[in-house]
């Protein structure tokens, strides 16, 4: 609670006793004030009574003592027209404000310096006033939020250098507050909205105005311009010589800050995806993988991976960040911006912070040998940015929005496509969401947002330690593993190495359970994985030949994937073979004919199996 002691000694009458009425009175009583409230509900007079407060119909005293009125923003000040109360109150000399107001004078007694945010506007000013505290959060500083968003201003910790107040304001309080004087400012937007308690839309506008135009002499006003009130209130900020940080959703500033954003069809993500696969995937990458997908039975020989690809982002992505272009996209199916659509919105402004703070985007070839890194660092941005939006939601979002979210992920056509689309596709597409959620939320729970945004300064390595998090904890690294570098010397003229990449624990995983063995095996047999190395080659007369050389945490880790991986071998339709080296190592080769096989036998030492 603040105590309000710039009334201390005085009597107040304070109307309107719902949340922030009843605070007001607890903190005027707490700073010295003796407190007469009142109230048209007889219930709410009987909670005040009984908490300790005088009460009484303001409409039989006298008003001659009163040193303010201390009035609810339910109450309307001007329109359409004033409160019986406004006008004793007038009549008897008394000034009538409201509770951000007290609290305004009690910051400027005791911390004039104190940080404090204040945000308005017609819309979105709940959901930005929800971000900025969390951010606040994160940051490291003692973020108390309220005002209109749920907690009575004055039922907050007092104002104090290191404490930052961020309060959301509607125009009623702003009117009821006169010397609102915050360090940063924010206004929104202005659109038509209380006219009934504004008289004209040009007032409305003008009381917004008051919040920023009130902004301390070195603290900043930023003023969303995308309305032309709003880009009138900014210009009028200028010429009197205030700070002014213009911010538009729309539009592309010259002096200012904007976001890209768009909201696209599932055409135009169709169109979009499969200009960025051409430009992600050369062609004799994607042909690389096609082979060892088909070599290792985890896709039909007629299918092809853009095809099955494409058809599976265009059911299953919801929005999108480009990295390049410093723009994010949302897949509105509905034609309208819905429940499902604003968390994805949030979910794709968390990964424009995680590019902006921690650069996280800015080489996406570092990794194109490494898909096993490489899924595990998605991990971490997926899980980060999907545990936000969950807890961005729920406060959120109306009950009505909320049901989107959920009819959203239960689809019929997105269920069928994602159940005929070979698994090693959709289970990498989603391991990033479903595991980085379990990855990052013990951390975030154990340490805040601050533990989570010291996991970048630490990326995980491998699916392995995202999969076991005690493993990350511990530091457990893959073990390095390298294939002979005159691999394809070895394998005779005409060979080449057409693609080395790491395969890692999950996708070795889901090898062993495509492939016929049981989960509970499979998962047993992926789970001592230390690290491995596969490579595709290319031969004459469109031969060719795939190589996984894997190395196992123990010897009993390495008999257990053997084991599964022989059944994985024997289901296989093309030439295969698999040995172990006796050290934890187990090699799998497979090859379109005899003499590329036993070429491979010859390399990896194999004696036949």
């Amino acid at each position: 609670m603040i105590p309000v002691t710039s009334f201390a000694g005085k009597t107040v009458a304070v109307f309107g006793l719902g949340g922030s009425g009843l605070a007001s009175c607890h903190a005027l009583k707490a700073g010295g004030a003796e407190v007469i409230a009142g109230d048209d509900s007889a219930d709410n007079v009987v909670k005040a009574a009984q908490a300790g407060f005088i009460t009484a119909d303001l409409r039989t005293v006298s008003w001659a003592n009163f040193a303010a009125l201390i009035l609810t923003p339910g109450a309307p000040l001007t329109h359409p027209a004033p409160h019986w109360s406004v006008l004793m109150a007038r009549q008897a000399g008394c000034e009538v404000i409201g509770d951000i107001e007290l609290f305004c004078r009690e910051r400027r007694r005791h911390a004039p310096n104190a940080p404090f945010v204040a945000i308005t506007g017609t819309n979105g000013k709940s959901t930005t006033t929800a971000l900025i505290a969390h951010l606040m959060k994160v940051a490291g500083y003692d973020t108390q939020m309220g005002g209109n968003i749920g907690t009575a201003i004055l039922s907050l910790e007092p104002p104090r250098m290191g404490r930052v107040h961020v309060v959301e304001m509607s125009s009623y309080q702003i009117d009821l507050s006169p010397s609102l004087d915050p360090s940063v400012g924010i206004l929104l937007n202005v659109s038509e909205d209380h006219i009934d308690r504004h008289g004209t839309l040009e007032h409305y506008a003008a009381v917004k105005a008051r919040l920023v135009a009130g902004v301390q002499p070195e603290g900043a006003s930023i003023v969303g311009v995308d309305d032309g009130w709003c880009r009138n209130i900014a210009d009028r900020l200028d010429q009197a010589g205030k700070r002014v940080v213009r911010i538009s959703v729309k539009n592309p500033l010259p002096d200012g800050i904007y976001v890209e954003r768009e909201t696209i069809d599932e055409e135009a993500l169709k169109a979009l995806s499969a200009a960025d696969f051409d430009k992600d995937n050369p062609a004799d990458y994607v042909a690389a993988n096609e082979r060892l997908y088909k070599a290792l039975g985890l896709l039909p020989e007629g299918d092809t991976l853009k095809g099955l690809f494409l058809e599976l982002v265009g059911s299953q992505v919801a929005g999108f960040y480009r990295p390049d272009a410093k723009k994010l996209y949302v897949v509105s199916r509905s034609g309208a911006v819905d429940g499902a659509d604003k968390v994805t919105f949030a979910h794709e402004y968390d990964h424009a912070l995680q590019d902006a703070n921690f650069d996280v985007f800015s080489d996406p070839e570092a990794l194109r040998d490494q898909t096993d890194e490489a899924l595990a660092r998605a991990a971490l941005y997926e899980g980060d940015a999907t545990l936000l939006m969950s807890y961005w939601a729920i406060p959120n979002l109306t009950p009505a929005e909320l049901q989107e979210v959920v009819a959203a992920g239960s689809d019929p056509e997105a269920t069928a496509i994602l159940a005929r689309t070979p698994k090693i596709l959709t289970e990498s597409l989603l391991f990033p969401y479903n595991f980085g959620v379990l990855f990052v939320q013990p951390i975030q729970t154990a340490g805040g947002w601050a533990a989570v945004d010291a996991l970048y300064a630490r990326l995980p390595r491998s699916t392995e330690q995202v999969m076991h998090p005690e493993k990350y904890e511990a530091g457990e690294a893959p073990i390095a593993v390298t294939l002979p570098p005159d691999l394809a010397t070895r394998m005779g003229e005409g060979w080449s190495v057409a693609f080395e990449d790491t395969w890692g624990e999950f996708q070795t995983g889901v090898w062993l359970r495509e492939a016929g063995v049981a989960a509970a095996v499979a998962n047993e047999a992926a789970a001592g994985w230390g690290g491995d190395r596969l490579a595709v080659l290319s031969g004459p007369d469109g031969a060719w030949a795939v190589v996984l050389d894997t190395v196992w945490d123990t010897d009993a880790d390495a008999v257990a994937f053997l084991d599964g991986a022989q059944v994985a071998v024997n289901g296989l339709a093309d030439e295969a073979d698999i040995v172990a080296d006796g050290d934890r190592g187990v090699t799998i080769m497979v090859a379109s004919d005899d003499a590329g096989l036993l070429s491979l036998d010859k390399i990896f030492g194999a004696t036949g199996s």
